[in-house]
Protein backbone atom coordinates (compact mmCIF):
# COMPACT_ATOMS: atom_id res chain seq x y z
CA UNK A 1 0.00 0.00 0.00
CA UNK A 2 2.83 2.69 1.03
CA UNK A 3 4.28 1.66 -2.46
CA UNK A 4 1.60 2.75 -4.76
CA UNK A 5 1.20 5.93 -2.94
CA UNK A 6 4.41 6.67 -3.41
CA UNK A 7 3.95 5.91 -7.13
CA UNK A 8 1.05 7.86 -7.15
CA UNK A 9 2.55 10.54 -5.41
CA UNK A 10 5.31 10.08 -8.28
CA UNK A 11 2.81 10.31 -10.87
CA UNK A 12 1.20 13.32 -9.58
CA UNK A 13 4.49 15.78 -8.57
CA UNK A 14 5.98 14.44 -11.75
CA UNK A 15 3.32 15.79 -13.63
CA UNK A 16 3.40 19.08 -11.92
CA UNK A 17 7.01 19.79 -11.58
CA UNK A 18 7.54 19.27 -15.28
CA UNK A 19 4.70 21.51 -16.39
CA UNK A 20 5.67 23.92 -13.97
CA UNK A 21 9.51 23.77 -15.14
CA UNK A 22 9.25 22.85 -18.69
CA UNK A 23 8.85 26.49 -20.29
CA UNK A 24 11.45 28.27 -17.79
CA UNK A 25 13.79 25.38 -19.09
CA UNK A 26 13.28 25.72 -22.94
CA UNK A 27 13.78 29.77 -22.09
CA UNK A 28 17.26 29.49 -20.03
CA UNK A 29 18.39 26.70 -22.34
CA UNK A 30 18.17 29.82 -25.38
CA UNK A 31 19.47 32.56 -22.67
CA UNK A 32 22.48 30.64 -21.56
CA UNK A 33 24.11 30.71 -25.29
CA UNK A 34 25.10 34.55 -26.29
CA UNK A 35 24.69 33.27 -30.08
CA UNK A 36 21.00 31.88 -29.15
CA UNK A 37 20.34 34.68 -27.05
CA UNK A 38 20.91 36.84 -29.39
CA UNK A 39 18.68 34.71 -31.74
CA UNK A 40 16.11 35.03 -29.44
CA UNK A 41 15.90 38.71 -28.63
CA UNK A 42 16.19 39.43 -32.36
CA UNK A 43 13.03 37.12 -33.17
CA UNK A 44 14.99 34.95 -34.91
CA UNK A 45 13.14 31.87 -33.19
CA UNK A 46 10.11 30.28 -35.06
CA UNK A 47 7.53 27.91 -34.52
CA UNK A 48 6.27 25.66 -36.81
CA UNK A 49 3.71 22.57 -36.99
CA UNK A 50 5.31 20.22 -39.28
CA UNK A 51 5.71 19.33 -42.67
CA UNK A 52 8.57 16.82 -43.95
CA UNK A 53 11.26 19.35 -44.47
CA UNK A 54 11.99 23.09 -42.61
CA UNK A 55 11.46 24.91 -46.57
CA UNK A 56 13.38 28.14 -46.85
CA UNK A 57 12.17 30.44 -49.45
CA UNK A 58 15.26 32.13 -51.26
CA UNK A 59 15.63 35.18 -53.78
CA UNK A 60 18.33 34.44 -55.70
CA UNK A 61 18.08 36.20 -58.71
CA UNK A 62 16.70 39.46 -60.65
CA UNK A 63 13.44 40.66 -62.31
CA UNK A 64 15.10 41.38 -65.88
CA UNK A 65 11.95 42.94 -67.53
CA UNK A 66 12.66 46.27 -66.17
CA UNK A 67 13.32 48.89 -68.90
CA UNK A 68 12.05 52.27 -69.80
CA UNK A 69 9.76 52.64 -72.82
CA UNK A 70 8.15 55.51 -74.42
CA UNK A 71 4.48 55.51 -75.52
CA UNK A 72 3.30 52.79 -77.78
CA UNK A 73 6.54 50.76 -76.98
CA UNK A 74 5.66 46.40 -76.44
CA UNK A 75 6.16 45.86 -72.60
CA UNK A 76 8.48 42.96 -71.64
CA UNK A 77 6.35 40.37 -70.21
CA UNK A 78 8.09 37.26 -70.00
CA UNK A 79 8.39 35.09 -67.02
CA UNK A 80 11.13 35.50 -64.55
CA UNK A 81 12.99 33.40 -62.54
CA UNK A 82 14.13 34.93 -59.11
CA UNK A 83 12.61 32.56 -56.06
CA UNK A 84 13.83 28.92 -55.28
CA UNK A 85 13.95 26.96 -51.95
CA UNK A 86 16.35 25.46 -49.26
CA UNK A 87 15.14 22.21 -47.55
CA UNK A 88 16.36 21.79 -44.25
CA UNK A 89 16.44 18.56 -42.20
CA UNK A 90 14.40 18.11 -38.51
CA UNK A 91 17.04 17.33 -35.92
CA UNK A 92 16.14 15.39 -33.31
CA UNK A 93 17.64 15.89 -29.84
CA UNK A 94 16.71 14.26 -26.59
CA UNK A 95 17.42 13.80 -22.56
CA UNK A 96 16.36 11.63 -20.04
CA UNK A 97 15.44 11.93 -16.32
CA UNK A 98 15.25 8.79 -14.48
CA UNK A 99 14.51 8.13 -10.69
CA UNK A 100 14.55 4.20 -9.57
CA UNK A 101 12.29 2.73 -6.98
CA UNK A 102 15.19 3.16 -4.34
CA UNK A 103 14.97 6.86 -4.86
CA UNK A 104 11.03 6.51 -4.47
CA UNK A 105 11.77 5.16 -1.73
CA UNK A 106 14.30 6.99 0.05
CA UNK A 107 12.20 10.49 -1.07
CA UNK A 108 9.30 9.52 0.99
CA UNK A 109 6.33 12.18 0.48
CA UNK A 110 5.50 14.85 -1.47
CA UNK A 111 8.53 17.48 -0.40
CA UNK A 112 11.23 14.89 -1.01
CA UNK A 113 10.07 13.92 -4.25
CA UNK A 114 9.98 17.48 -5.56
CA UNK A 115 12.90 18.43 -4.38
CA UNK A 116 14.91 15.38 -5.79
CA UNK A 117 13.08 15.58 -9.43
CA UNK A 118 13.81 19.31 -9.18
CA UNK A 119 17.43 18.39 -9.15
CA UNK A 120 17.60 16.34 -11.71
CA UNK A 121 15.65 18.33 -14.03
CA UNK A 122 18.15 21.16 -13.36
CA UNK A 123 21.22 18.82 -14.21
CA UNK A 124 18.69 17.72 -17.37
CA UNK A 125 18.83 21.64 -18.13
CA UNK A 126 22.46 22.24 -17.92
CA UNK A 127 23.22 19.85 -19.60
CA UNK A 128 21.00 20.44 -22.75
CA UNK A 129 22.43 24.11 -22.06
CA UNK A 130 25.79 22.90 -22.85
CA UNK A 131 24.74 20.69 -25.77
CA UNK A 132 23.27 22.95 -27.76
CA UNK A 133 25.76 25.77 -27.88
CA UNK A 134 28.43 22.86 -28.42
CA UNK A 135 26.39 21.96 -31.51
CA UNK A 136 26.00 25.97 -32.62
CA UNK A 137 29.64 26.39 -32.68
CA UNK A 138 31.11 23.06 -33.03
CA UNK A 139 33.55 21.95 -36.06
CA UNK A 140 31.72 20.01 -38.85
CA UNK A 141 34.18 17.26 -37.84
CA UNK A 142 33.20 17.04 -34.32
CA UNK A 143 29.45 16.73 -35.14
CA UNK A 144 27.09 13.67 -36.63
CA UNK A 145 25.95 15.00 -39.74
CA UNK A 146 22.95 13.14 -39.83
CA UNK A 147 21.68 14.05 -36.67
CA UNK A 148 23.15 16.79 -34.87
CA UNK A 149 21.39 20.79 -35.69
CA UNK A 150 23.51 22.84 -38.01
CA UNK A 151 25.65 25.89 -36.88
CA UNK A 152 28.04 28.20 -37.96
CA UNK A 153 30.63 26.17 -38.97
CA UNK A 154 28.09 24.70 -41.45
CA UNK A 155 26.26 27.95 -42.61
CA UNK A 156 29.26 30.49 -42.23
CA UNK A 157 31.76 28.58 -43.71
CA UNK A 158 35.79 28.91 -43.00
CA UNK A 159 36.55 27.73 -45.90
CA UNK A 160 36.93 29.71 -49.84
CA UNK A 161 33.84 29.98 -52.09
CA UNK A 162 34.69 27.37 -54.31
CA UNK A 163 35.26 24.91 -51.24
CA UNK A 164 32.37 25.47 -49.45
CA UNK A 165 29.94 22.58 -49.60
CA UNK A 166 26.25 22.00 -49.63
CA UNK A 167 23.94 23.54 -47.50
CA UNK A 168 20.08 23.33 -47.61
CA UNK A 169 20.38 20.87 -50.69
CA UNK A 170 21.94 23.75 -52.73
CA UNK A 171 25.54 23.31 -53.30
CA UNK A 172 27.48 26.28 -53.16
CA UNK A 173 30.33 24.98 -55.53
CA UNK A 174 27.84 25.12 -58.02
CA UNK A 175 25.72 27.93 -57.21
CA UNK A 176 28.08 30.99 -55.93
CA UNK A 177 25.23 33.25 -54.59
CA UNK A 178 24.69 30.63 -51.99
CA UNK A 179 28.10 31.15 -50.65
CA UNK A 180 29.16 32.99 -47.91
CA UNK A 181 31.86 35.90 -47.53
CA UNK A 182 35.22 34.46 -47.11
CA UNK A 183 37.27 36.99 -47.56
CA UNK A 184 41.30 36.55 -47.87
CA UNK A 185 42.76 36.04 -44.73
CA UNK A 186 45.23 39.03 -43.32
CA UNK A 187 48.98 38.19 -42.16
CA UNK A 188 50.68 40.59 -40.12
CA UNK A 189 53.20 38.28 -38.26
CA UNK A 190 55.13 39.80 -34.85
CA UNK A 191 53.33 42.97 -34.70
CA UNK A 192 52.21 45.38 -31.99
CA UNK A 193 48.82 45.78 -30.55
CA UNK A 194 49.00 49.47 -31.63
CA UNK A 195 49.19 48.57 -35.88
CA UNK A 196 45.90 47.36 -35.13
CA UNK A 197 45.61 44.85 -37.91
CA UNK A 198 42.79 42.61 -36.42
CA UNK A 199 40.68 46.01 -37.11
CA UNK A 200 42.14 47.24 -39.85
CA UNK A 201 41.23 43.74 -41.38
CA UNK A 202 37.74 43.42 -40.41
CA UNK A 203 36.85 46.84 -42.41
CA UNK A 204 37.14 45.15 -45.52
CA UNK A 205 35.55 42.46 -43.92
CA UNK A 206 32.34 44.04 -42.94
CA UNK A 207 32.29 45.94 -46.30
CA UNK A 208 32.53 42.15 -47.84
CA UNK A 209 29.29 41.17 -45.93
CA UNK A 210 27.16 44.88 -46.52
CA UNK A 211 24.87 44.78 -49.11
CA UNK A 212 22.94 47.99 -49.80
CA UNK A 213 21.18 48.83 -46.60
CA UNK A 214 21.97 45.29 -44.67
CA UNK A 215 24.82 44.09 -42.99
CA UNK A 216 26.29 42.21 -39.90
CA UNK A 217 24.84 42.22 -36.73
CA UNK A 218 27.18 40.36 -35.10
CA UNK A 219 30.64 39.38 -34.90
CA UNK A 220 31.28 35.92 -33.01
CA UNK A 221 34.59 34.92 -32.12
CA UNK A 222 36.64 33.28 -29.18
CA UNK A 223 37.74 34.51 -25.85
CA UNK A 224 41.62 35.08 -27.18
CA UNK A 225 40.36 37.11 -30.53
CA UNK A 226 37.87 39.37 -28.35
CA UNK A 227 40.96 40.20 -26.50
CA UNK A 228 43.17 41.15 -29.10
CA UNK A 229 40.64 43.14 -30.70
CA UNK A 230 39.99 44.92 -27.14
CA UNK A 231 43.68 45.35 -26.62
CA UNK A 232 44.38 47.41 -30.06
CA UNK A 233 42.17 50.10 -29.44
CA UNK A 234 42.30 50.00 -25.67
CA UNK A 235 42.68 53.45 -25.65
CA UNK A 236 39.48 54.03 -27.52
CA UNK A 237 37.53 51.62 -24.90
CA UNK A 238 36.45 54.28 -22.78
CA UNK A 239 34.51 56.04 -25.08
CA UNK A 240 33.44 52.66 -26.89
CA UNK A 241 29.45 51.45 -26.96
CA UNK A 242 28.17 47.93 -25.75
CA UNK A 243 24.96 46.29 -25.97
CA UNK A 244 23.07 46.61 -22.67
CA UNK A 245 20.53 44.03 -22.77
CA UNK A 246 23.93 41.33 -23.57
CA UNK A 247 25.38 43.37 -20.83
CA UNK A 248 22.40 42.43 -18.46
CA UNK A 249 22.30 38.96 -19.80
CA UNK A 250 26.35 38.70 -18.01
CA UNK A 251 27.17 38.17 -21.83
CA UNK A 252 30.32 40.80 -22.56
CA UNK A 253 30.31 42.65 -25.62
CA UNK A 254 31.67 45.39 -27.46
CA UNK A 255 31.01 47.36 -30.78
CA UNK A 256 32.83 47.32 -34.22
CA UNK A 257 31.28 50.09 -36.59
CA UNK A 258 28.10 49.58 -34.43
CA UNK A 259 27.85 45.88 -35.03
CA UNK A 260 27.74 44.20 -31.45
CA UNK A 261 31.18 41.56 -31.09
CA UNK A 262 30.91 39.03 -28.82
CA UNK A 263 33.00 35.94 -27.69
CA UNK A 264 31.90 31.97 -26.91
CA UNK A 265 33.74 29.60 -25.25
CA UNK A 266 32.68 27.22 -27.93
CA UNK A 267 33.76 29.44 -30.91
CA UNK A 268 36.22 28.10 -33.38
CA UNK A 269 39.54 29.20 -33.37
CA UNK A 270 41.32 31.62 -35.24
CA UNK A 271 38.21 32.49 -36.85
CA UNK A 272 36.07 35.27 -36.48
CA UNK A 273 32.27 35.07 -38.23
CA UNK A 274 30.14 37.71 -39.21
CA UNK A 275 26.24 37.29 -39.53
CA UNK A 276 23.41 38.73 -40.37
CA UNK A 277 20.81 37.76 -38.42
CA UNK A 278 17.58 38.93 -40.82
CA UNK A 279 18.69 36.24 -42.88
CA UNK A 280 19.72 33.53 -40.03
CA UNK A 281 17.08 31.90 -37.51
CA UNK A 282 16.19 28.80 -35.64
CA UNK A 283 13.41 27.02 -36.63
CA UNK A 284 11.60 24.98 -33.85
CA UNK A 285 8.86 22.48 -34.01
CA UNK A 286 6.15 23.44 -31.94
CA UNK A 287 5.23 19.86 -30.71
CA UNK A 288 9.01 19.44 -29.54
CA UNK A 289 10.02 22.58 -27.75
CA UNK A 290 11.91 20.98 -25.19
CA UNK A 291 8.87 19.06 -24.24
CA UNK A 292 8.72 16.61 -21.35
CA UNK A 293 6.96 13.13 -21.85
CA UNK A 294 5.27 11.36 -18.55
CA UNK A 295 7.31 9.01 -16.94
CA UNK A 296 6.64 5.56 -18.03
CA UNK A 297 8.37 2.14 -16.00
CA UNK A 298 10.09 -0.60 -17.99
CA UNK A 299 8.89 -3.88 -17.53
CA UNK A 300 12.57 -4.93 -16.71
CA UNK A 301 13.61 -2.28 -14.26
CA UNK A 302 12.78 -1.10 -11.07
CA UNK A 303 12.70 2.75 -12.46
CA UNK A 304 10.99 5.66 -13.53
CA UNK A 305 11.79 7.60 -16.84
CA UNK A 306 11.17 10.62 -18.59
CA UNK A 307 12.74 12.19 -21.80
CA UNK A 308 12.84 15.86 -22.63
CA UNK A 309 12.40 16.25 -26.82
CA UNK A 310 13.40 19.01 -28.91
CA UNK A 311 13.17 19.07 -32.67
CA UNK A 312 14.19 21.89 -35.10
CA UNK A 313 16.94 23.07 -36.72
CA UNK A 314 19.28 26.16 -37.53
CA UNK A 315 18.40 27.89 -41.30
CA UNK A 316 19.76 30.63 -43.67
CA UNK A 317 17.88 32.66 -46.18
CA UNK A 318 20.84 34.34 -48.00
CA UNK A 319 24.33 33.56 -47.13
CA UNK A 320 25.84 35.90 -48.72
CA UNK A 321 25.12 38.36 -46.14
CA UNK A 322 27.58 36.12 -43.86
CA UNK A 323 31.04 36.07 -44.01
CA UNK A 324 33.64 33.76 -42.50
CA UNK A 325 37.51 35.35 -42.07
CA UNK A 326 40.57 33.60 -40.68
CA UNK A 327 42.27 35.39 -38.07
CA UNK A 328 45.48 32.65 -38.02
CA UNK A 329 47.85 35.06 -40.02
CA UNK A 330 48.55 37.29 -37.33
CA UNK A 331 50.68 37.53 -34.59
CA UNK A 332 51.75 39.99 -32.36
CA UNK A 333 54.99 41.19 -31.20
Amino acid sequence: MAVNSYTLDLDNIATTTLQILRSRIADTIFKASPFAYWLLSKGRVKFENGGLWIQQPLMYGKNTTIAAYKGYDVLNVNPTEELTAARFQWRQAAGSVTISGLEELQNAGAAQLFDNLKQKLKILEMSFKEWFNEKLHAATTAKDPSRDILGLAEIIEAAAGGSQGTLGGISKVTYPWWRNQYPTAPTASGVAYSTRPMTKAMIGFINDCSKGLSRPDLLITTQTWYENYEKENMDLMRLAPSDQGMLNMGFQNQKFKGITMIWDEQAEANVIRAVNTEFMEMVIHRSRNFVMTPFVKPHNQDARSAQMLFAGNMVSSNNRFHGAMLLSGITYA
